[in-house]
């Protein structure tokens, strides 16, 4: 059977009030509400999405465009 916690349940909720938030236009409560939610349904990537960014950042594209 469907096993409901209070955090589960909170988190859904979160998640379902950011999205109606962001759908309304107010996106940046809409992005926090859906970030909280998902961390309180444990769906928090591995790596932050700052560090994806620089993985996929080519270092050669760096190294030629600093003002050096």
């Amino acid at each position: 059977m469907f096993k409901a916690s209070r955090r589960r349940l909170v988190g859904a909720a979160m998640v379902g009030a950011g999205t109606v938030m962001s759908g309304c236009g107010l996106q940046k409560a809409g992005n926090q509400s859906l970030h909280k939610g998902r961390v309180l349904l444990g769906q928090v990537p591995d790596l932050p999405k700052g560090l994806i960014d620089a993985v996929n950042f080519p270092l050669i594209d760096a190294i030629g465009s600093s003002p050096l």
